[in-house]
């Protein structure tokens, strides 16, 4: 069995892979009901082709799929898209399984039989934390006003204010991506001797002067 709900998505796309015909059948009607457009897979090919096909936020599946394995899908699927969102499902939970899944990225896991209300709730959490994540990761990409003499940047000072204000470029990427700045020269300066370091600098040092000075007017 493999279907795909005709519920418009409005929490999002989700896939479900599992070998349980009975199982997937309850899933999908649980995740349609609260608002989720589900397409279903009975196994690990086809879910592959499903998820090739289309654009899902997260994909559902058990870890026992006949003669695959949902570690190996999980795995594959990140390859594709680094971005997507893994929740695993399974009746065969341990230890060194979670541990494995969690390795390899997954946002949830979770063993057979579970509660729906819980179940529906983490996955609304992980999700909301997910598309919070992904809408700084794409204003990555975006231009940043950046000063010309002292490179820093304009930026929230708060994450839920709207105010803005220069701060440091490294402040800014610690504060609001997690990503730590850490001084170290490239392959082409480190193999520059001392002197040719300090000349460099005594340069960077009177252009910055030039470009003060002309930016005042003087």
């Amino acid at each position: 069995m493999e279907t795909v709900s005709q519920k418009v998505a409005e929490k999002g796309r989700v896939l479900c892979i599992d070998n349980d015909r009975d199982f997937l059948t309850s899933l999908e009607k649980i995740l349609s009901g609260d608002g989720y457009a589900v397409s279903t897979a009975q196994s690990a090919p086809s879910g592959f082709e499903r998820f090739i096909a289309s654009k899902f936020d997260v994909v559902i599946l058990d870890l026992a799929l006949g003669d695959s394995s949902g570690m190996e899908l999980v795995s594959q699927l990140k390859l594709i898209d680094p971005t997507i969102e893994c929740v695993v499902l399974t009746g065969c939970g341990e230890y060194q399984s979670a541990l494995e899944s969690f390795r390899l990225g997954v946002m949830d896991y979770l063993e057979k039989p579970f509660n729906p209300v819980a179940f529906l709730k983490r996955l609304d959490e992980g999700l909301k934390k997910s598309k919070k994540f992904d809408r700084k990761r794409i204003s990555l990409q975006q231009e940043v006003p950046s000063c010309s003499l002292c490179s820093r940047v304009l930026g929230k000072t708060e994450d839920e204010s709207n105010d803005q204000d220069w701060i440091p470029i490294q402040d800014w990427l610690k504060k609001f991506f997690n990503i730590y700045l850490k001084s170290t020269f490239c392959s082409g300066c480190s193999q520059l001797n001392f002197d040719q370091v300090e000349a460099y600098f005594v340069q960077e040092i009177r252009n910055f002067k030039a470009k003060f000075n002309k930016a005042q007017g003087k």
